[in-house]
């Protein structure tokens, strides 16, 4: 009888420590394919991070967060001009995250000592942003070309003909954005032109709304 306790226990002691390992073993491949399919979860969430990513300063510089090269921004705008008021649609594209191209379409009207005027023109822009607070606020200042045909609707009061009209312009505008997309635009700018029957030279000043992509 103690022999066969003998025997029981040894199969015991042998048999238990085989069954331990094997279940270890088991469940050490379990953890393996858990490890395995988080790891390959994750990499698909960083993948799927870096795709959705917006440019950032490591790319380009401080600017990128709200300016990113190759962005596009229409803008719907208006404002008053040294004869009257003024409206139009303005594209931008940015050459990099500080530096964009501007073509502004505009329409003015107003008058000139009782003389009722009107001027379709484009401006070509190149502008600069300087330097921003916060980034929500940019400051761009800028040069370019202006062109617009004036046409005078008051032909009875003077003998005036209508005329087209060239020249350059400065340019400073601010930006306040109240999303990624969304901004306020004001700006200002100086006129210097070739011919005109009105003076050589013309300020604009007015505010925006810009939308980026």
């Amino acid at each position: 009888m103690k022999f066969k306790f003998s025997i029981l226990i040894i199969v015991v002691v042998l048999i238990f420590p085989l069954t331990i390992s094997a279940q270890g073993y088991k469940q050490k491949r379990l953890n393996s394919k858990k490890r395995l399919k988080l790891q390959k979860k994750r990499q698909r969430q960083v993948s799927k991070a870096k795709d959705n990513e917006v440019p950032n300063s490591s790319v380009f510089n401080d600017f990128s967060t709200r300016h990113f090269q190759n962005m596009k921004a229409f803008e719907l705008f208006g404002g008053t001009t040294e004869f009257g008021t003024y409206a139009g649609l303005s594209f931008s594209r940015y050459m990099t995250s500080n530096s964009y191209i501007k073509v502004n379409g505009f329409w003015e009207s107003g008058d000139v000592d009782a003389i009722e005027i009107r001027n379709f023109g484009l401006d070509l822009i190149y502008n600069h942003t300087i330097f921003k607070v916060s980034n929500t606020i940019f400051f761009n200042v800028g040069g370019g070309a202006t062109f617009g045909y004036d046409q005078i609707l008051s032909k009875e009061i003077l003998n005036l003909d209508d005329e087209l009209n060239f020249g350059g312009l400065l340019n400073a505008e601010t930006e306040v954005f109240f999303t990624n997309n969304i901004a306020m635009v004001i700006h200002a700018n100086q006129r210097f032109l070739a011919r005109t029957n009105f003076g050589r030279q013309r300020w604009f000043t007015g505010i925006g709304i810009k939308y980026s992509f």
